[in-house]
């Protein structure tokens, strides 16, 4: 398997995430899709940078 890549956030393994603008476990199920992604990270890289 690949628990030596992934599976934590830990110094030296890839990681997959992405920083919203909002705190969407707090908001109503409703407003979720509202929330506005600020970047992405795959792989352990900075992929997408929201402009404005």
């Amino acid at each position: 398997m690949c628990e030596d890549r992934w599976g934590s956030i830990t110094v030296g393994k890839e990681a997959d995430m992405v920083i919203l603008d909002s705190d969407i476990t707090k908001c109503a199920p409703e407003k979720i899709s509202a929330a506005k992604v600020l970047r992405t990270m795959i792989g352990g890289e900075w992929g997408f940078t929201r402009a404005d």
